[in-house]
């Protein structure tokens, strides 16, 4: 992600933008490929329990879900809030709505609902991607190049991530915090709650956060970075 934002800033800034959706493509058709190779086995033999419909919409969820991380990144680098707010607000209530009218499925039908709602969601995501940087071509894997790749980047993404999601681990994992789900996936009741109403309690900050940082802080940083490549 990190890595990717990247190389699309610094083709807009050389004025190359007809390299962003290919190497998006190629992003995307990496991103797949190694998703799908998780997820495969670990869907196969980590949940013997459960129904051939369940681990084929596992699959395709996880698939799914970590295209969306690489659109969304995308996306917001690109600065296009408002349509990632109403895409994620479209996406997410057909997930609602769908496990509503799909539930007499049971558990298939809960994650099929949500998976119809996040296929939306990348779909849109996609749409918005492709009509905002026509090309030529649409895969490319240019990125991955010595020349344009920032491997430092990929770490720091990697080990922040890996930071925020350790508490969450133990939590799940420690049998006096942690309970069963399904398969190997487990939950914590005393952590996962709390964690989950502080997010949702930190939106509105966000979102003014947001709204300043893109009508104040960045016309006077395009002024003083302008300034200062221009010799003001």
């Amino acid at each position: 992600q990190l890595a990717f934002t990247r190389f699309c800033a610094d083709r807009s800034f050389e004025n190359r933008e007809d390299l962003i959706l290919p190497n998006f493509g190629g992003v995307t058709v990496l991103v797949t490929v190694i998703s799908g190779l998780l997820a495969l086995p670990a869907a196969m033999f980590l949940f013997p329990g459960q129904s051939v419909l369940f681990r084929v919409l596992l699959i395709a969820c996880f698939v799914v879900l970590s295209n969306i991380w690489i659109a969304t990144v995308f996306l917001s680098g690109m600065k296009q809030y408002k349509a990632i707010l109403l895409l994620y607000a479209l996406g997410y209530t057909i997930t609602v709505l769908g496990a509503l009218m799909l539930r007499f499925l049971d558990l298939d039908g809960l994650l099929l609902g949500f998976l119809l709602g996040q296929v939306t969601l990348l779909a849109g995501m996609l749409v918005l991607i492709v009509r905002g940087y026509p090309a030529e071509s649409i895969v490319s894997f240019d990125m991955f190049g010595k020349k344009y790749l920032y491997p430092s980047l990929m770490l720091v993404g990697f080990f922040y991530n890996a930071g925020v999601w350790a508490d969450k681990a133990m939590f799940w994992f420690y049998d006096g915090t942690g309970s069963d789900v399904i398969g190997p996936l487990r939950a914590s009741l005393i952590y996962d709650i709390p964690v989950f109403l502080s997010y949702l309690s930190l939106i509105p900050g966000m979102a003014v956060f947001l709204v300043r940082m893109e009508t104040d802080f960045v016309e006077y940083y395009s002024n003083f970075y302008d300034a200062v490549r221009e010799g003001g």
